[in-house]
């Protein structure tokens, strides 16, 4: 008796290793087609790329007397990273770079949260322009052309 309980734990083991093994796989192969379907997806294709543009300083908002603006470098990923880079042309100091991840804020994939950045790190994709919009109340800034960036490259 001893050796047929010890035969059926012995065969249930080798079962049981065998079923996770073939497991394994198909799980990676899910991982990468979900990977994969996102980097084909044209909504996220449509903000992959560089922009570019000069905003208001960050207290600001709308451009004003004695504020000499601000640089804005972006890059966003089809793995949906992004690099910031913001600079003041108001006052001698280092560069604002952030880097992280992004993500949509809306079914239709037209507005973006750039996780890691705590202010202005809100944007809606417009027909022609990709805009910066209040990050407290949601909406565009009153001055909204002064938060729009150029798309330079895809």
């Amino acid at each position: 008796m001893k050796k047929a309980l010890l035969t059926s734990f012995v065969a249930a083991s080798i079962s049981f290793g065998c079923s996770n093994q073939t497991t394994e796989p198909e799980q990676k192969t899910s991982a990468v087609k979900t990977d994969q379907g996102q980097k084909s997806d044209p909504k996220l294709q449509a903000w992959v790329g560089k922009y570019e543009g000069i905003i208001p300083c960050a207290t600001c908002i709308s451009r004003c007397e004695g504020c000499d603006s601000m640089g804005v470098d972006l890059e966003l990923h089809p793995d949906m990273s992004f690099k910031l880079v913001r600079t003041s042309y108001s006052i001698q100091s280092a560069a604002e770079v952030y880097t992280g991840h992004f993500e949509f804020l809306d079914g239709d994939k037209l507005k973006i949260q750039l996780n890691e950045v705590k202010d202005r790190n809100i944007l809606v994709l417009g027909a022609d322009y990709t805009e910066i919009i209040d990050t407290k109340s949601g909406q565009p800034y009153a001055a909204y052309p002064d938060f729009q960036l150029e798309k330079i490259s895809s």
